[in-house]
């Protein structure tokens, strides 16, 4: 409020004694945000930020009196127009010729309102979103369901653009958390971070972080610069980092902050950061999660009829929802089988890069490139004998899925550097959360792959579809957060249990365990209230599930399978993949399904559009 509407709310003949901001003697006040606003310009396989200045409109196009110039052909030579005015921020489209695009809606040239988060399309090349790089001096951390929105935005972007992020988990010792205001450290924090990096407080001590499209060797630089012990000394805020990075280590928002949040555990004052795993492939008896199986009724029926599955070397796919336990389940297909005695070979296929896919498959000699310093084996022959376990089987490049193949039908490999085949005997067992079936009919996964691999196809219900394992589940994961973080929870409340039962779990078990682990940070003994959930879990409760305002009675499970909850409108996935589709079915229909005509339109290299072409299924209508 102004000095001039204070003096309009006195009563007339009244006289205020109350000193005002900027009289004279008082010191100087500092604003009480600062905040500064963006374009989040994504293309390429690149990100760039452009600051928006107050009246001064923004340009984008691809020629060089634009204010950012962009050299992509899908661009016009003044494309967009962006403005900061009066706190507000809007966009018009220039009149390009392949439009300006929000919600799938083309823009005409009058301005629009950008609320910040937003997705702008321009051309078919550019993404941009609004956002605030500046903070309230009250808070450096965002609200949680925003930054989960920004961590699912991120994983989508990295998968379309292929390009690698990074998630920290940041914590201070208790001494920190209960002696300084967490607005201080997460200043400190912020001033170690990029602008474009995201953070939200998980608990009192700890603050997850996202740092958008950045390589694992430069976020594990950043890392241990935030936690080098000369930014601590004696009395000052020091810091300890887990550190996960997509897709090497996890390919979903859930599976990356469990990762990251148990690398954060394992640090120490000598030891202060610690990464994630990040091998393509492991040896180990147990799985990676270390979870106990639980199987209410549904799941005891699946393993029933899987007893006589496990005792034999079928071929078997385990399909759900992520976060549904596939790895829990091949891991007891594994310790049913006549293979138990050996190490199951869990294979990340997300993280397998193409430069060492074959030296990764098939191991290689000594000398036999740079860096090849010993002989090694590889995944296949560390089955020999065995399970290889083949995580998200979908996420295989053709030239991974066509190398699998060949294993698979010959029983023989040769390791690079050599002639010398070696015979295998692998059982497979794959696991994933896509469609096969439609893979192969779009041409992103090879039909003589899919059918060697369709042995027996098994499928897991999600979390919402088992409510009767909720209890057991709840109790497993206190005991083990209890011991990782060295608390004391006895129990979930009973209606802390309720808003469990309530949700929808998209993140399935996974998702589950990240809040149950938070939930017993935040108790420390006793029982887990509902404050103590997260705040995505208490705003987003299924209607049909959701328990009386008054009733401290947790949900009975529901009788028969809910429907799942209808997917959000307007999401990242849905804009990119709708408009990407549209723009390049247009592009085909303009040029008579000329593919290399439609990828000169466009501005886009022909191999690009050919991929997309498949990827997004699009097939030249058959003339009746």
């Amino acid at each position: 409020m102004s000095r001039d509407e204070r003096e309009d709310t006195r009563t007339p003949g009244e006289t205020s004694t109350e000193k005002l901001p900027g009289d004279p003697g008082d010191p100087p006040v500092r604003p009480s945000l600062e905040i500064s606003f963006s374009l989040l310009l994504h293309h390429a396989g690149e990100t760039s930020v452009e600051r928006l200045v107050p009246g001064r409109p923004l340009v984008v196009g691809r020629d060089a009196v634009a204010d950012r110039c962009l050299p992509y052909r899908s661009l016009s030579r003044r494309h967009a127009e962006f403005l900061l005015q009066d706190g507000k921020i809007s966009v018009r489209d220039l009149g390009s010729t392949n439009g300006t695009w929000i919600a799938r809606k083309r823009l005409g040239m009058d301005r629009v309102d950008v609320p910040l988060g937003e997705e702008i399309t321009l051309g078919s090349d550019v993404l941009v979103r609004i956002q605030s790089v500046g903070v309230p001096r009250e808070s450096a951390f965002e609200p949680e369901e925003m930054f989960r929105r920004r961590l699912q935005d991120e994983v989508t972007r990295a998968k379309h653009f292929r390009h690698v992020f990074a998630l920290f988990a940041v914590r201070v010792s208790a001494r920190i958390a209960e002696d300084i205001p967490a607005e201080r450290w997460a200043a400190k924090l912020r001033g170690k971070l990029r602008e474009v990096d995201h953070m939200r407080l998980y608990t009192p001590s700890a603050a997850l972080v996202l740092l958008p499209q950045i390589e694992a060797e430069a976020a594990l630089k950043i890392a241990q610069i935030i936690a080098a012990p000369e930014n601590g000394g004696d009395g000052g805020i020091a810091f300890q980092i887990g550190l996960a990075v997509y897709p090497a280590a996890a390919i979903t928002a859930e599976a990356l902050i469990s990762l990251a949040d148990e690398a954060c555990s394992r640090t120490s004052t000598t030891e202060r950061v610690q990464e994630a795993p990040t091998a393509p492939w492991t040896a180990s008896l147990s799985t990676a999660t270390g979870d106990d199986l639980v199987a209410g009724t549904s799941l005891r029926r699946l393993l029933r009829d899987l007893a006589p599955v496990a005792n034999s070397n079928l071929t078997v796919v385990l399909h759900g929802e992520t976060g549904t336990g596939k790895e829990l389940l091949a891991g007891y297909i594994h310790q049913h089988s006549p293979r138990s005695e050996r190490n199951m070979v869990r294979v990340n296929c997300g993280g397998i890069a193409e430069s060492i896919l074959e030296s990764e498959l098939f191991g290689h000699q000594k000398g036999s490139f740079t860096g090849a310093a010993q002989q090694r084996a590889g995944m296949f022959e560390e089955a020999d004998g065995s399970t290889l376990f083949l995580d998200e089987v979908a996420e295989l490049s053709m030239a991974a899925q066509a190398a699998l193949l060949r294993v698979l039908e010959s029983r023989k490999l040769t390791r690079v550097g050599t002639h010398r085949e070696v015979e295998v005997d692998v059982r497979i067992i794959a696991a994933t959360h896509r469609n096969l079936q439609e893979m192969v009919e779009e041409g992103s996964f090879r039909k003589d792959l899919f059918y060697r691999l369709e042995g027996m196809v098994l499928e897991i219900p999600p979390l919402r579809e088992r409510l009767d394992e909720m209890g057991d589940l709840v109790s497993l994961f206190i005991r083990k957060a209890n011991k990782l973080h060295k608390r004391q929870v006895r129990r979930m409340s009973e209606e802390a249990m309720a808003l469990l039962c309530a949700y929808h779990w998209p993140g399935n078990h996974r998702e589950l365990r990240n809040a149950v682990h938070l939930a017993v940070v935040l108790a420390q003994h006793g029982e887990i209230l509902p404050e103590h959930l997260p705040a995505t879990l208490r705003h987003n409760l299924r209607d049909d599930l959701k328990p009386p305002p008054s009733s401290g009675q947790r949900t009975p499970p529901a009788t028969s399978a809910p429907a799942p909850p209808p997917l959000p409108q307007g999401t990242l996935t849905d804009e990119v993949e709708a408009f990407t589709a549209q723009r390049i079915r247009s592009a085909l229909e303009k040029t008579g399904w000329n593919q290399t005509k439609a990828a000169e339109l466009l501005g886009i290299p022909r191999r690009t559009f050919s991929r997309w072409v498949t990827e997004y299924g699009i097939k030249k209508p058959v003339k009746p």
